[in-house]
C-alpha cells in the first residue's frame, strides 16, 4: 500500500513521504486490516478511512504497516494471541506496555519516526514510559473520532508516539479539530502547537504521588524514581509538591471494567450483519450495566460479570 500511495503524496505536506504505522486497534484505513488483534475479526478489512486517517494522509504520511496491540486493547501489555508478543527494544523480558505497545516499540527502535497510538486508560502513556519515547494523550475532543461519535464516554482518543515533542506537536497540528456532531469540542489555540512547543516553558506547579489510590504497595524502585524526578524538577525551578489523588481506584476500575466490554462489544460487527448497534441500543446496554452494579454480587447478570 505504501508504494502505491507514495507517488500521490503532496510534496509540500508537513510529513511528506514519512513512513507511518497505523495502530491495529480501531483505526480504519481503507484497504488495511481492521482486526483489533482479535481472532474473531482476523479477516476484517477497513472499507473506508476514518476522519483522522484522512488527515494523516493529507499530512503526507505513507502507510507501511500496522502496529501490534492487545486484543481489543484490553491490556497494558501487548501480547495478543493473533500476532504474538511485542518485544521491548531496550531489554528482553521487559514489557513494551500497552495497548499501544507495538507503536511504541517501533518508534523506540527507529523503525519509524512517528506512529499512531491511542489511549483510554494509559495506552499511549504507559508504552511511552516503558520504551523511553514521547507519548501525549490529547484532551477530550481534541481529535475527532468521526465517523464514530464517541469512545468510552470521552475517555479514549487517538494521537501518536514519537521521539520528540516537536514531532508530536506537528502531528497534533495535522490531526486536531472537531467536526459537526462531535460530543466534545475544546477551544483551539490561535497559534500552532508546533510554534507553541518552541517557547520556553513558564514556571509550573508539579504534583506527584507515591501512594497507590487502590491500596496496593508501591515498588521501592518506582518510589525512588518518582522522588528523584520530583527533586530534579524542583532543581529546574518548578514548584513541586506531593499531592495524593482523591480517587477510589478500586471503584474506578470496577466502572471501567463494566464500561469497556459494552463498548468493545458494540464495535464488533456480527457475521452477516454490516450495521453496528445504534447509539440508542448502546445506551440501553450502559443503563443495564448501571442497574446491574447496584445489585449484590451474587445476583448480577452473568453476561456482564
Amino acid at each position: 500500500m505504501g508504494r502505491a500511495t507514495a507517488a500521490e503524496v503532496d510534496r509540500k505536506a508537513t510529513f511528506a513521504g514519512v513512513p507511518f504505522l497505523a495502530k491495529e486497534l480501531g483505526s480504519s484505513w481503507q484497504g488495511a486490516p481492521l482486526t483489533n488483534s482479535s481472532s474473531y475479526m482476523k479477516d476484517l478489512v477497513a472499507q473506508a478511512d476514518s476522519e483522522t486517517v484522512r488527515r494523516v494522509k493529507a499530512a503526507g504520511f505513507v502507510l507501511v504497516g500496522k502496529s501490534n496491540a492487545p486484543e481489543n486493547g484490553w491490556s497494558i501489555s501487548t501480547e495478543p494471541k493473533l500476532y504474538g508478543a511485542t518485544i521491548n527494544p531496550w531489554k528482553e523480558g521487559i514489557t513494551a506496555g500497552g495497548s499501544s505497545g507495538g507503536t511504541a516499540a517501533a518508534v523506540a527502535s527507529r523503525m519509524v519516526q512517528v506512529s499512531e497510538a491511542s489511549d483510554g486508560a494509559g495506552s499511549i502513556r504507559i508504552p511511552a514510559s516503558c520504551c523511553g519515547i514521547v507519548g501525549l494523550k490529547p484532551s477530550r475532543g481534541r481529535v475527532t473520532l468521526a465517523p464514530d461519535g464517541d469512545f468510552w464516554y470521552g475517555g479514549a482518543y487517538f494521537l501518536c508516539h514519537s521521539r520528540t515533542v516537536r514531532d508530536t506537536a506537528a502531528y497534533l497540528d495535522a490531526v486536531a479539530g472537531a467536526l459537526p456532531g462531535d460530543a466534545y469540542v475544546p477551544p483551539r489555540p490561535a497559534e500552532s502547537w508546533l510554534d507553541l512547543s518552541r517557547r520556553a516553558p513558564k514556571r509550573l506547579r508539579v504534583g506527584y504521588t507515591v501512594t497507590s489510590n487502590n491500596g496496593t504497595p508501591v515498588d521501592p524502585q518506582v518510589r525512588a524514581t518518582v522522588l528523584a524526578t520530583a527533586k530534579a524538577l524542583e532543581g529546574l525551578g518548578y514548584d513541586v509538591e506531593e499531592h495524593d489523588m482523591a480517587l477510589d481506584g478500586n471503584d474506578a476500575w470496577s466502572t471501567y471494567c463494566h464500561m469497556g466490554p459494552v463498548e468493545n462489544g458494540s464495535d464488533v460487527r456480527k457475521p452477516g450483519r454490516g450495521r453496528r448497534p445504534t447509539r440508542h441500543a448502546r445506551r440501553r446496554r450502559a443503563d443495564h450495566l448501571g442497574r446491574d452494579r447496584a445489585r449484590p454480587v451474587d445476583q448480577r447478570c452473568r453476561a456482564c460479570a
